[in-house]
């Protein structure tokens, strides 16, 4: 009886995640998306999120924007150089506050998180914006 529960609800569960991705926090069609609109050689930025997912499915690296999400503390013991760096900048980086930075950019943030001033303030970059599975993409 447990074998036959638990072979039902995998079954059931595959099949209504599946049609419902945002259910799932899938990030596959924010991927794609993010891929359709990214300019040639652009850079996505995510704004208090990691999404290795991301980097997975697009092949491109993130840079996530930290502005306090405890996800983005990690471990750096076993890191063999400072490489990580380049792709986790802290929210009052002198380098975000240059406007050159968001050229040729897409900024992802999930639709649940706070909007401040300085989110505010960097979506003034964008031209357009598109809510895909509770993802806000930010893009010219």
């Amino acid at each position: 009886m447990a074998a036959l529960f638990t072979l039902s609800l995998t079954t059931f569960s595959t099949f209504f995640l599946g049609n419902h991705p945002e259910l799932a926090n899938d990030t596959l069609p924010v991927s794609r998306f993010v891929e359709e609109v990214l300019p040639p050689d652009g850079k996505i930025l995510v704004y208090n999120k990691i999404l290795p997912s991301m980097a997975f499915n697009t092949k491109l690296i993130t840079t996530s924007i930290d502005a306090g999400d405890k996800s983005l503390k990690r471990e750096t013991l076993f890191e063999e150089d400072s490489k990580w760096q380049n792709y986790l900048m802290d929210v009052t980086s002198e380098e975000i506050k240059n406007n050159e930075f968001f050229v040729g950019s897409v900024l992802v943030v999930k639709q649940k998180e706070r909007i401040d001033s300085q989110l505010e303030a960097w979506s003034d970059h964008y031209s357009k914006k598109k809510l895909v599975n509770n993802w806000i993409v930010y893009y010219n």
